[in-house]
């Protein structure tokens, strides 16, 4: 069995969860594995000796390659939900003839699918490929891509595995990843998804039926079911260097891409009241440097969370989970007396932790930016939140701190909200996602070769 996992999040996935581990000890079920270079610093001594792993070079995009990920971007997005896809495509937007070029023939692609194989076939002519022609050539008779299918190395490689009728499985990691990021032409044998709602979404948007589809809970939040804070809070204050007493927020940092008024958030937290101590841990995508303003801030202090550290990293996406990463990130959620982000997943973990959630939804200024803050809270997967009414939106500075001052009077009130909205996420609340994942895709590949689906 071959696993594709293409970049951070995938590979935090693999070795965090568990879920690596649980298929490195299927005997029955020995286990490839394709990464980043420069990742393989990150598997630790025994998973390293327990399967197989190899990796792809880390090297800029060339201009082939950038076009038909722009293409296919482009052709993807035209199946989204409307407010997602109008949002991603400012998000992505380029000038030039070129651009314009992909766009005319990601319209086409949107409307006639077949065209996918035209796509595939240009690619091969421009040469894609060649460094993991090799491994494609592989006798492997199950293929798993660990992020469904959006990242630049799975999108190479679904097509190749197709046409060889390789059968494929497609683990959906984010909740976001069927109404803003998907791949609609890199089509799945069977995918496995978090919970019923985005089973749904699979159906609607890319076609799949149900039979497809293994619910199997988030593996991810597998962690917070089992979590133990194991010391008393003042002892993790007295660590982050806050007063024992100090009332002490979570802010988890915003890409530059979304906005770039991080740091002007980070201070109005501050400002809203004496007491107030901020911890920024910043968003894989930014650094620290962006908070530079309020760096020397008494009552403040900012991290980097799992930084990249080498080249291969760097080009491809990735950060090194670090030793007990997944458990520090439950220590900042869980001693936090408030936890504020902008439409992040942080939210999601900061609910099931039962932590009040503040979610930023205005603007510092207007500026020639990709979209509004206001704007993401308005799609698909993420309108949930806010039907559900389970984390309130700030829409003015003056109300962000008003929310933080008055946390422990409002998030109580929710209770009843926060525990239905817990449910629709992770259907199973049992901390069993991982075993359950791991369990479909080892009976997937037992079940034999079969015949790949071909669009």
């Amino acid at each position: 069995m071959l696993l594709s996992v293409p970049d951070g999040y995938s590979l935090v996935g693999f070795l965090a969860t568990g879920l690596a581990a649980r298929l490195a000890a299927r005997a029955d079920c020995p286990c490839t594995y394709i990464i980043p270079s420069g990742a393989e610093a990150c598997v630790p001594e025994d998973l390293a000796r327990a399967a197989r792993w190899l990796t792809f070079p880390a090297r800029e995009r060339t201009f082939a390659e950038a076009f038909f990920g722009y293409l296919r971007l482009e052709a993807s997005h035209a199946g989204l939900p409307r407010s997602s896809w109008e949002l991603i495509r400012r998000k992505h937007v380029s000038t030039g003839w070129k651009w314009r070029l992909a766009r005319w023939l990601a319209w086409l692609m949107g409307r006639a699918p077949p065209l996918e194989h035209l796509l595939y076939t240009a690619e091969r002519v421009a040469g894609m490929g060649t460094a993991l022609a090799p491994l494609v050539n592989g006798s492997f008779r199950t293929v798993v891509f660990g992020s469904c299918g959006i990242r630049d190395l799975d999108q190479s490689l679904v097509g190749t595995f197709r046409r060889r009728h390789v059968r494929s499985y497609g683990i959906v990691d984010s909740w976001d990843h069927l109404t803003s990021k998907f791949n609609r032409f890199a089509r799945f044998d069977r995918i496995s998804v978090w919970n019923e709602a985005m089973r749904d979404e699979a159906i609607e948007n890319m076609g799949y039926r149900a039979a497809q589809i293994a619910v199997v809970g988030p593996p991810r939040f597998d962690i917070y079911h089992r979590y133990d804070p194991g010391r008393p809070r003042e002892d993790f204050l007295a660590r982050e260097g806050f007063p024992p007493a100090a009332r002490y927020v979570l802010y988890s940092g915003v890409p530059p891409s979304v906005s770039p008024w991080g740091a002007r958030y980070a201070r109005a937290i501050l400002e809203a009241s004496r007491d107030v101590h901020v911890l920024v841990r910043t968003h894989p995508q930014d650094n620290s440097g962006s908070y530079a303003a309020i760096a020397d801030h008494p009552r403040a202090r900012v991290i980097d969370a799992g930084r990249p550290s080498t080249a291969g990293e760097r080009l491809h996406g990735l950060w090194t989970p670090r030793e007990g990463e997944a458990a520090l990130l439950a220590d900042q959620i869980f001693h936090a007396d408030v936890v504020v982000n902008v439409a992040s997943t942080v939210t999601l973990e900061a609910l099931r932790l039962g932590r009040p959630v503040i979610n930023i939804g205005y603007d510092v200024e207007s500026g020639d930016f990709p979209a509004s803050m206001a704007e993401y809270y308005g799609t698909p997967h993420y309108s949930r939140v806010v039907r559900a009414g389970v984390a309130p939106v700030a829409r003015s500075e003056g109300e962000l701190q008003e929310l933080v001052r008055s946390a422990s009077t409002w998030w109580p009130t929710l209770a009843d909200r926060v525990a239905r909205f817990n449910r629709v996420i992770d259907p199973f609340q049992d901390g069993q996602a991982t075993r359950r994942l791991a369990d479909d895709i080892i009976a997937f590949h037992l079940r034999g070769p079969g015949r790949a689906t071909r669009r």
